[in-house]
């Protein structure tokens, strides 16, 4: 089953600020299966209280999102150290 993916500007310019060009492809990459694997199986956390929403993984960096129905919503993407703050 695909699902729409659907990316919130703040996402969009935290992806345009990642440091290099290989950090943005491996993000790019992450997104595009996403699409087609959001699954505990493709990385994908609940976050834990008091945050809501979940999480996938992408070396040192996390996508923070929400899943509704048949679409994804990418909030942001942040490094780790402020991920969760």
């Amino acid at each position: 089953m695909a699902y729409k993916v659907i990316i919130f500007s703040r996402a969009q310019q935290a992806f345009i600020k990642l440091p290099n060009k290989k950090t943005q492809h491996i993000v790019a990459e992450a997104l595009r299966s996403l699409k087609e694997h959001p699954s505990p199986t493709a990385g994908i956390e609940k976050l834990h209280y008091p945050l809501v929403g979940f999480r996938r993984r992408v070396g040192s960096y996390r996508i923070l999102l929400d899943i509704e129905n048949n679409c994804i919503f990418v909030r942001d993407i942040k490094h780790r150290k402020s991920a969760y703050q």
